[in-house]
């Protein structure tokens, strides 16, 4: 009779971690497809043209720039930073 609840417990356990790690798998792709999109956006556009993204693409100028942010930039992170979160 133990042995017989053993084995339904254990194969419980494996049915609800199958479950789990499919669902996990989902969560992440929705998690990469929402970055993407928000990566492809304009104001992702505006904030990675100020931003050392360290990703090679960078130039000297940016850390020279001394330009304030304008309002529009202002928007742009504050829009950019919305999707992300």
């Amino acid at each position: 009779m133990r042995i017989r609840i053993f084995f339904t417990a254990l194969l419980a356990v494996g049915i609800l971690a199958a479950c789990a790690e499919i669902e996990a798998t989902e969560l992440f792709k929705k998690a990469n497809r929402c970055a993407d999109a928000a990566a492809s956006s304009r104001a992702a556009k505006i904030t990675f043209d100020r931003l050392w993204l360290g990703d090679g693409t960078d130039t000297a100028d940016k850390l020279r720039d001394t330009a304030p942010i304008t309002p529009e930039e202002r928007n742009a992170f504050a829009e950019f930073q919305d999707k992300i979160a």
